[in-house]
């Protein structure tokens, strides 16, 4: 026996299922279309200098966290600091090109 949807529908659920049909095809209203372009404000934007500062204060640790080992191994293998920085900046531009042309 094969059962229609519509059959076992009764004419409100019709009609209702008939609307939400209808206003599921309009199309959004002007003021709907605009809400989407404006600015989010509140707690977005305490979010977003909060995490900005998050960055520098981690920038500021891992740097300095990357000074302090490269002195260590300057003491360890005697070698001059600005060596050292040469190196890891030399390093530190052209890995990202290596690494691209390997993959």
């Amino acid at each position: 026996m094969k059962f229609d949807r519509d059959e076992r529908l009764n004419t409100n659920e019709k009609e209702e299922f008939k609307n939400l049909v209808k206003d599921a095809e309009k199309e959004p209203s002007v003021e709907a279309k605009a809400e989407r372009y404006l600015l989010p404000g509140g707690w977005y934007n305490l979010i977003s200098i909060l995490g900005m500062t998050q960055g520098f204060v981690w920038t500021y640790f891992v740097s300095g966290l990357m000074i302090d080992a490269l002195g260590f191994v300057g003491l360890l293998t005697k070698l001059s600091a600005t060596y050292l920085a040469l190196t890891v900046i030399a390093v530190g531009n052209a890995l990202p090109d290596a690494l691209l042309t390997v993959t």
